[in-house]
């Protein structure tokens, strides 16, 4: 089992304090969301032209992998769609130059009352990305360890499952209209629960697609809201998925997703970074 931390749970933290913290805590990866106080990928100081050897020097000193890029992308806005295009190609120009192997971006909203039109733009502008990542796949090899090229020989476009694109029924015909493409979904738990989705439906239908995870926990409300605590206090069944995927040859991450940029009402991520690792332990036991 490999672990992982989204940033977006330490916002203010810089690139040297989060690799201290993944070796002190047990990790084996981190997907970047934000470092510095700075969200914006191609703002990040870190990630600047001028930074970049270094930055990959240090995921390397360190021996974690820098698993994935999370980007603001949504598609279901026509007006900002270009807008979204641009940000994903800039991600994938990073990813390339760090070896990293995968791309966060979102549906987001359905509005319309089959949801066709949203689902096209997705799939127009995940395919588009996936061009674009593609031209990058010689440059990408360059720059990945030889465990994350062996994994994964080219740059992936992923779909969180997040807002109204939540849902197996959502999902699948996205996922099957981009057969062949660097395509892959990041099953964020919490949203598909929120949706009424049982996990062991929602992994049989989706299993062949799922490379990356994000786990966060929540408390079912009685006015049918949820909130957000920290992991293994709330509703989701967090160890019976890890389990089922597991058990069925899922070999990805466990990303926890401490949304503390978001919710600063939550644990600072000094307390819940560890309380995840020990938390997952419970796995098979």
């Amino acid at each position: 089992m490999k672990l992982s931390f989204s940033t977006l749970g330490c916002p203010g933290w810089d690139l040297n304090k989060v690799l201290e913290c993944a070796v002190k805590y047990g990790y084996d990866g981190v997907d970047l969301r934000g470092l510095s106080g700075v969200m914006r990928t191609e703002d990040i100081p870190e990630l600047q032209p001028s930074a970049i050897n270094s930055t990959r020097e240090a995921f390397a000193k360190s021996g974690k992998t820098l698993t994935c890029i999370g980007t603001s992308c949504s598609f279901h806005d026509p007006a900002k769609y270009h807008g979204a295009i641009e940000e994903g190609k800039n991600a994938l120009g990073i990813c390339a130059k760090l070896g990293v192997p995968f791309i966060r971006v979102f549906g987001n909203n359905i509005k319309s009352e089959d949801g066709r039109a949203e689902s096209d733009a997705v799939i127009a502008g995940i395919r588009e990305l996936c061009a674009y990542a593609d031209s990058l796949t010689e440059e990408y090899l360059m720059n990945a360890d030889d465990a994350v090229k062996t994994e994964y020989n080219r740059i992936y476009v992923l779909l969180e499952v997040h807002g109204d694109f939540n849902t197996s029924r959502v999902l699948l015909p996205i996922c099957r209209a981009l057969e062949g493409e660097c395509f892959g979904i990041i099953w964020d738990f919490a949203h598909s629960e929120r949706a009424g989705e049982d996990y062991r439906e929602f992994w049989r239908e989706l299993k062949p697609y799922i490379l990356h995870t994000h786990v966060k926990d929540h408390k079912r409300e009685q006015n049918g809201g949820r909130k957000l605590c920290s992991v293994g206090d709330g509703d989701i069944p967090i160890i019976p998925t890890a389990e089922l995927m597991l058990g069925d040859g899922y070999n990805g991450y466990f990303t926890l997703e401490h949304e503390l940029a978001w919710h600063p009402e939550l644990a600072p991520a000094e307390e819940e970074l560890p309380r995840y690792t020990d938390y997952m332990k419970r796995i098979g036991k």
